[in-house]
């Protein structure tokens, strides 16, 4: 059965008719690739569906010596998300985010502002598992 617009059906079956989105990116703008790695991602773009509206926050957690991937995810839970388009997520945070019920789309060769429309328009493809330790 096809989705209503504005619905996205997840692979795992959750119906999402409004949703927030997090995409890593390593600039701080729309016309920059998806972030090869979590939580050394400098910025995230945030995009909420029920006020189809999109902001550009620091990860304020890029930096640090060692957790910035399990600080970034605490980051995003705090924000709602539920899902973030990424590269790849290391296995604590991916642990984190998951048991936050957020899903987590590997991509890396798009610009954010491509993902988020292919993401919107289910154009983009949820794929397995893509950890890095």
């Amino acid at each position: 059965m096809a989705a209503a617009e504005g619905v996205r059906v997840l692979e795992d079956g959750r119906v999402m008719d409004k949703f927030n989105i997090a995409i890593a990116l390593n600039e701080g703008n729309t016309n920059s690739v998806i972030a090869p790695h979590f939580g050394r991602s400098e910025y995230f773009l945030l995009y909420s569906s029920e006020q189809s509206k999109s902001t550009i926050v620091k990860n304020p957690y890029c930096k640090i010596m060692g957790g910035a991937g399990i600080q970034a995810a605490q980051f995003l839970i705090e924000k709602d998300i539920d899902v973030i388009i990424v590269g790849q997520v290391g296995t604590n945070a991916y642990v984190i985010l998951e048991s936050a019920g957020i899903k987590v789309i590997y991509e890396s060769e798009k610009t954010a502002e491509v993902a988020l429309k292919d993401f919107v328009r289910r154009e983009i493809k949820e794929m397995k598992t893509k950890i890095h330790s």
